[in-house]
């Protein structure tokens, strides 16, 4: 994931806020490179992984939802929503330093939007995996995927 900001101090706060919480919390979240792996073991046949790329853009004019953001930001609400797993990989003298700092980057991007200065690009990559399921075999059809062959007029 990446992140470009007007305001200096997001892209890094993010990107430290984003590993505290990976280390925090209590399962790994991400399948990754393991999806190919799992599906073979699954027992599925040509395996392929295709990677995306979503963009989400903020900049002036700037809807509801941006403001939105931006309060939380300021307030600290969005952190406070993954407070234990960002305790558990900081403590809490390293969580309060974060909020701390975090609010204070979110007032700065308060300030900038309200000026129409700031903007805000996130690329976040996604992969899609997909894989054949193996054919049936005994349901009637030739290629034992799709339904029985049937004359017609047969149920």
């Amino acid at each position: 994931m990446g992140v470009e900001s007007t305001v200096d101090a997001e892209a890094p706060l993010e990107a430290e806020v984003r590993a505290a919480y990976l280390d925090g919390v209590a399962t790994d979240v991400a399948l990754g490179d393991r999806a190919r792996e799992l599906f073979t073991a699954a027992g599925l046949s040509d395996v392929r992984t295709r990677r995306y790329h979503h963009e989400k853009r903020v900049e002036p004019p700037y809807d509801e939802g941006d403001l939105q953001d931006a309060a939380r930001k300021a307030s600290g609400a969005g952190l406070a929503d993954h407070e234990t797993e960002l305790r558990r990989a900081l403590g809490d003298e390293g969580y309060d330093d974060v909020r701390r700092r975090w609010r204070e980057m979110g007032r700065e991007v308060v300030r900038a939007m309200q000026e129409e200065r700031y903007r805000r690009v996130e690329l976040v990559p996604f992969d899609v995996t997909v894989g054949r399921v193996p054919a049936a075999t005994g349901n009637g059809s030739e290629d034992g995927a799709g339904p029985p062959n049937r004359s017609p007029g047969e149920n």
